[in-house]
């Protein structure tokens, strides 16, 4: 079986101001102002090899250690798409995509 892959940070329908949830939103949206960690948790029987994270079509951001985050910090204006994959020790693969407002 593939890994099991779960995302903490951020959560559908939030705003996040510097890394900080602060709101429910009625829509499903993930919205950020500011920084914002990226956070995941993944399990396979065969353990975890590594977590790739990709930011729109950016460099592939490895994560080979528990817990399993990135932080984006960097500005960006609009909408965006962060796909995270995670591999366990076979190369077998499960992967989420997240569409983030982000706003600085």
């Amino acid at each position: 079986m593939p890994p099991t892959l779960n995302v903490i940070k951020p959560k559908k329908g939030r705003l996040y101001i510097e890394d900080r949830n602060v709101l429910p939103f009625l829509s499903d949206k993930i919205f950020v102002i500011g920084k914002i960690t990226i956070s995941v948790e993944a399990y396979s029987n065969a353990g975890i090899d590594r977590v790739e994270f990709r930011i729109d079509n950016g460099p592939k951001l490895i994560d080979r250690k528990p817990p399993y985050e990135k932080l984006w910090w960097y500005t960006a204006f609009g909408k965006h798409t962060v796909t995270i994959k995670a591999y366990d020790t076979y190369d077998r693969s499960s992967e989420v995509t997240l569409e983030i407002i982000k706003i600085g």
